[in-house]
């Protein structure tokens, strides 16, 4: 395949006046111009008289016609030559040479490019180009790029990974892209949303063990990579006032296990196959809540009411007791319509939807450093679900005292083709605990798939203790939590509803 791209003489570049770029100067179809054709589009735009065109064939990176084996993808050098030599644009440094995290916060329209070289300029870059219709990860330098083979991550259930929309660049949307370089692993990683390795969307793995046992590069080509430690990054198009850099020190390798285990029961098979955590590797927000409610007293059945979940459980089953009376007028609460009542647009009568309702009790009194009170008993009856939800960018512990609940975790609720499942589903049972942060499984669905009685099943109800709490830092404490309304299954279509009643206003009692 064919494309434009331009060698250029960076010092001629940036003596060069001012000004729009001329007609004939203006790069061919397929090098991802700005909307006006003005590839630096708003990035205080240069002419670029000085620079030759050529048509030349290279090939790169991964775009979903190389699913067919077409064996070719554009690459914008073009781009590259912008990102290596823009006049006075910012270097963010990684703190260790060859590994770090680069998260990009960006609305870019046509492209988004993040170059990361070393100080000697003799040694090539590594790029991860994003555009509408691909995103690659590229070597080299600024006249040329080379191929680096990369796919989605073979063993992710990540759902979408790999096809469609949801790789690429959303256009003139604010987005977070990050970008993971691990070279004691030899891995790349590339994916949008929260910083977590379950959102890898794009990988690349370019060491292997030798004789010795001993991680190598695969090719002596990639041993570049030990070198770089300086970030820029190219917007073509968008708002530039919106982009923001941050990095890490770390790469992403395994996030960790939505399961949590006290220390005594973890095992070695366990650090192996990283199925369970301890609170100790979670954050220090999920360690205090850990503390607050994983004790062996915090149990819904007591000495004094050991049947209290049998009661529960017929109280929200049978008509006329004060839980299914609760249930009944909460009944199309996150509906996109609200509740259900009356006759509906063909003259039926529309009975309210209760699967997709749950009683919520509060503990305590709101400390002001969570959404709402931050203990909250939730009643989930049999075949009950809640709606796809995010929380606040707060932390979470959620233990079960009675049940089973499954939760379904998702990368987000605002992508334009509908939240995706990043994981398989998690079962948890009585005693059982899981957890929340601002990176890791924030958008979550909750399911009692217990049968109903009146559909032949056992009809259990499952009862769980969730706690909430912000982050020490943050500054804004968004009170609730934004749903998609009628998420009635583990992959909803529906538009997220970013006003009017919002999901988790959980200063309120049931």
């Amino acid at each position: 395949m064919s494309f434009q791209y331009a060698f250029l003489d960076p010092f001629a570049y940036f003596d060069t006046p001012r000004g729009n770029l001329p007609a004939a100067s203006r790069p061919l179809a397929g090098s991802h111009p700005g909307p006006t054709g003005n590839p630096k589009e708003g990035l205080d735009a240069n002419p670029f008289s000085s620079i030759k065109f050529f048509n030349t064939p290279l090939q790169l990176g991964y775009e979903e016609s190389a699913l067919s084996n077409a064996g070719t993808t554009e690459v914008n050098s073009f781009s590259h030559a912008l990102v290596m030599y823009q006049q006075d644009a910012p270097v963010y440094p990684l703190d260790l040479e060859g590994q770090g995290t680069i998260s990009v916060s960006a609305s870019a329209a046509a492209e988004l490019c993040i170059c990361v070289s070393s100080a000697d300029r003799s040694r090539p870059s590594l790029y991860l180009d994003v555009t509408p219709t691909s995103c690659t990860f590229s070597y080299g330098y600024y006249t040329s790029a080379n191929m680096i083979p990369a796919r989605p991550p073979p063993e992710s259930p990540y759902v979408g990974a790999g096809t469609g929309p949801g790789m690429y660049l959303d256009v003139n949307r604010q987005t977070t892209y990050w970008l993971s370089i691990d070279c004691p692993n030899g891995i790349l990683k590339y994916g949008k949303g929260y910083m977590s390795s379950n959102l890898t969307l794009l990988e690349a793995r370019l060491k292997k063990l030798d004789e010795h046992g001993c991680m190598v590069w695969s090719e002596e080509t990639w041993s570049f990579l030990e070198k770089i430690k300086e970030v820029r990054v190219l917007q073509t198009g968008g708002d530039m006032r919106a982009l923001s850099v941050t990095t890490r020190t770390l790469p992403l390798v395994d996030a960790p296990s939505p399961y949590v285990l006290p220390d005594y029961r973890i095992s070695m098979n366990d650090l192996e196959s990283n199925n369970y955590t301890v609170i100790a590797n979670l954050p220090v927000e999920c360690q205090k809540l850990y503390a607050n409610v994983a004790g062996p007293n915090i149990v819904l059945n007591t000495p004094d009411f050991p049947a209290f979940g049998r009661a529960i459980e017929r109280s929200v089953s049978t008509e006329g007791c004060l839980g299914h009376t609760l249930l009944m007028r909460k009944a199309g609460e996150f509906s996109k319509k609200g509740k259900l009542h009356g006759a509906g647009a063909d003259g039926k009568e529309e009975k309210p939807d209760l699967t997709q309702t749950y009683l919520r009790i509060t503990l305590g009194s709101h400390m002001v450093n969570s959404p709402g009170i931050p203990y909250v008993l939730e009643i989930w009856p049999a075949g009950h679900y809640s709606p796809v939800h995010e929380h606040a960018d707060s932390f979470a512990i959620i233990k079960v005292l009675y049940g089973t609940i499954h939760a379904f975790f998702y990368d987000s609720i605002v992508n334009p083709g509908g939240p995706r499942l990043i994981m398989d589903k998690v079962e948890l049972k009585t005693g059982d605990i899981t957890w929340i942060s601002p990176q890791h499984y924030q958008v979550h669905q909750l399911k009692n798939l217990s049968k109903r009685k009146e559909d032949g099943g056992e009809g259990t109800v499952c009862c769980t203790l969730q706690c909430y709490q912000y982050a020490y830092n943050d500054k804004i404490h968004y009170e609730n939590f934004r749903y998609i309304p009628n998420s009635s299954n583990s992959s909803p279509t529906s538009s997220p509803n970013d006003s009017g009643p919002l999901y988790g206003e959980n200063g309120r009692s049931i």
